[in-house]
């Protein structure tokens, strides 16, 4: 049985409840690392995204793994996607693409804010054409063009962006799926979506690293 999407959605400046806080922290962290990647070349962006398939972490795993247009999007070059999964529909996925197929994300959250690990923090994803080898995905299951995310699911992001910025310093920038499209001249697609809270969500997790490197500084001159 599926999920229910939550009915409370929040609002641009609405604050977050403490109950969705704490569950979303005291939430299973699951890690399930599908595919053993490459390393990427450098850290310099973490890439939210939306993913429109499914409502659950499983739906996800299944799309990318088992059905034509998700494999194709993991193991053929963007050119030959529509014309592969037309071959594939009719014929089947040759198994040496379906061995090599993964969920291309880092982390997805699903809508009750849970966050699953589908690969290492340095591995290189499959996520973002021209910037996989210097990025970071983190996708939230939801189609945010058409609907919200859930209040869950935003601090969720939060929380995650926090913690990847913890780690990798002042230097990564939080992007939008569509921002680095437009950089190397794509299609725009909207991802993550106008009703996907991105600018609030950045806000915090950079206001978040920037007062720990304050105090940080501040302990060094003790």
């Amino acid at each position: 049985m599926r999920p229910k999407r939550e009915s409370r959605k929040v609002g641009d400046s609405d604050p977050i409840g403490e109950e969705i806080q704490k569950r979303v922290l005291e939430s299973e962290y699951r890690v399930n690392i599908n595919s053993l990647r490459p390393v990427r070349q450098t850290t310099k962006y973490v890439v939210l995204h939306r993913i429109g398939v499914g409502r659950c972490i499983t739906d996800v795993e299944r799309f990318f793994t088992e059905t034509p247009e998700g494999v194709a999007t993991v193991t053929v070059r963007p050119q030959r996607i529509s014309e592969t999964v037309k071959k594939w529909k009719l014929h089947g996925i040759p198994e040496r693409y379906r061995a090599r197929a993964f969920v291309p994300y880092h982390f997805v959250i699903d809508i009750n804010g849970a966050v699953t690990q589908f690969l290492d923090y340095d591995a290189r994803g499959a996520h973002c054409y021209g910037f996989n080898s210097h990025s970071i995905g983190v996708a939230c299951i939801g189609d945010f063009r058409i609907e919200r995310a859930t209040d869950a699911q935003m601090y969720a992001s939060m929380v995650l962006c926090r913690d990847l910025l913890f780690k990798y310093g002042d230097t990564v920038r939080i992007k939008r799926h569509d921002d680095l499209r437009r950089a190397n001249n794509q299609r725009i697609k909207g991802c993550p979506g106008r009703h996907f809270p991105f600018e609030r969500i950045k806000k915090w997790a950079e206001t978040a690293l920037k007062n720990k490197m304050q105090l940080d500084a501040e302990r060094t001159k003790d």
